[in-house]
Formats: structure tokens, sequence, C-alpha cells
């Protein structure tokens, strides 16, 4: 696949990425946040925010904020909070109507209203939450140089697969790929797509020491239906439901398993034209956890 790779360390993706997991809460557990993170913003967020945060309709409006902090030339939140709230509905339909797919389409006849809820919710989440935890933006930083690092190096589909743990981009549609160093959502990638365009938020790097990285990894290999799952998917790539066909179980049950592996690299997921997504082994990691135990042993 043929696509152009840009790399955004805005902190305004980060901050939105944080709302969007509180206000979702999908895959919490398989997080290094994990759900003692819900107590910590709790702790935090005026109970006000909270109730707000859960009853506002959740829509397509926040995902469709990517194309305006990647439109936007200022680096700080308040700023782009600020032109959120002034910019035109018309300047805005200008900027996603020609990216929006035809799902998302009917957001387009919302938009002030879309904006005015969600720039107040935002700034009450900036304000209450994200602007204290001042330590993320080196994090991100420094993820952002590791990848232009990378690039001068590696094709785009590599630093893609590298960096975004195993994600392979396979719809011919997407000429446009950004790649967002995250906190919030490690060691698991997300992302927003549109017609032509990709925003990929990948897991900051974080130094870990030999003997975490094989706790770690052989931990989740120590169940026998994983191991049949990573087994299978070694042969080719499959869907979730081919999948649970080949395993059996409940979906419950593979889904836990397969987000298990996701988790700790050892799956790729690929996004293809004809599926929304497959998944395969990512069989590159036997070779990173032979390196892992031999500097284990060595140290």
């Amino acid at each position: 696949m043929h696509y152009t790779l840009h790399i955004d360390d805005h902190p305004m993706y980060e901050c939105l990425l944080s709302f969007l997991l509180y206000k979702r809460r999908a895959n919490l557990k398989y997080l290094e946040k994990g759900t003692v993170w819900l107590a910590e913003v709790h702790a935090q967020l005026p109970l006000a925010t909270q109730e707000k945060v859960q009853q506002v309709e959740d829509s397509a409006f926040p995902d469709a904020l990517c194309l305006f902090i990647q439109h936007h030339n200022t680096k700080t939140i308040p700023a782009f909070l600020e032109w959120l709230q002034t910019v035109s509905v018309d300047h805005m339909y200008q900027l996603l109507a020609p990216h929006i797919q035809a799902k998302d389409a009917p957001l387009l006849l919302q938009l002030a209203s879309l904006r005015n809820d969600y720039t107040e919710l935002l700034t009450a989440w900036y304000d209450g939450y994200f602007q204290h935890q001042t330590a993320l933006q080196q994090l991100i930083s420094s993820g952002a140089t590791l990848v232009k690092k990378a690039q001068a190096t590696m094709c785009a589909t590599k630093v893609v697969e590298t960096f975004a743990t195993g994600l392979q981009i396979e719809q011919h549609a997407i000429e446009n790929v950004t790649l967002i160093p995250s906190v919030h959502f490690r060691p698991l990638h997300t992302f927003s797509t549109f017609k032509n365009q990709l925003f990929v938020w990948f897991p900051a790097p974080e130094s870990k020491d030999p003997m975490t990285t094989t706790l770690q990894m052989t931990k989740v290999l120590s169940d026998p239906t994983r191991l049949k799952i990573i087994q299978l998917l070694a042969k080719r790539k499959r869907t979730f439901t081919e999948i649970v066909q080949e395993i059996g179980g409940t979906k419950g049950n593979v889904h836990h398993h397969i987000m298990t592996l996701r988790a700790a690299g050892l799956l790729a997921m690929h996004l293809t034209d004809e599926h929304a997504f497959q998944l395969s082994t990512r069989v590159s990691f036997i070779d990173y956890l032979h390196q892992a135990l031999l500097e284990m042993v060595e140290k």
C-alpha cells in the first residue's frame, strides 16, 4: 500500500483521546491505565462535568475533530478550543465535507449544536483533568521524535507496523496517515477513519527492562487457547468470526484472548477493503522475546 505518512504531536489529540476513553470506556481493562484510571479521573473532575460528559449524545463529531486539529496551526489546547468556539459553521463544513464517510454525513447538518456541546465539554475536561497531566507532553514529544528518526530508514508501512503495534493499512482509498503518540491508550493503538485519511494513535514507546518484557510476554503465552490463536493466525489472516469458528468457545472469551494478545504486541491488525479488520500473528515477536531473554540472562 502507498500512503503519505505524517507525525503529529499536538497535545489536543491526546486530550481528545482521553476524553473519548472516559466517555466510551472501551477496552479499559487491557490498557496500562486500566479501570483504576476512572477513579483517578473522578477524584479530579467536578461531578457536574462527569454528568455532562455521560449525558451528551455520542456522535462522529469528536472523531471528526482530528481534521480540525490537523488544520489548526497553533500548539496549545486553549488556543485550539478558542478557535473551535469561534470558527464559522461554513468553514467547519468546508473542512469536513470532502473527508467524511457517508455513514457520518448526518453530523454535517448538526455542526453548530455539536460544536457548542463538545467545545464546552472539552474545555471542562481540559480544565478539570487534562491540564494537570503535566508529564504527558514530554512522553508524547519523545514518541514523535522516535518515529521521525525511524522514517529515515524505514518505509511508511514498516513505520506504522512497528510503532502502531502491528497495524497493517490495506485500504486502497487511504492516501494519508497521521501517526499520533499516545499515553492514555497504551499499549494498544486506536484510529479514526475518513474517506482517504487515517489518524492513528500509537503507544508512545517506553523503556522496559528485559525481565519485565519477558515476564509480560511469557504470561500471555501461558494460555493454551492463546497459543492456538497464535498458531492459527500464523497461517493466514482471519476475521474475528473466522477465529471464533476455528477456536470455539464464546465470542466474549475469544475476544478477551485476542485483546490480551494484541496488548502484548503479538497480533497484527489488517484494515482491508473487504472487511472491517482481520488479524494475523506477528511472527517477529519470537525474535523480540529471544532478544529479551538473552539480555535478561546476560545482565
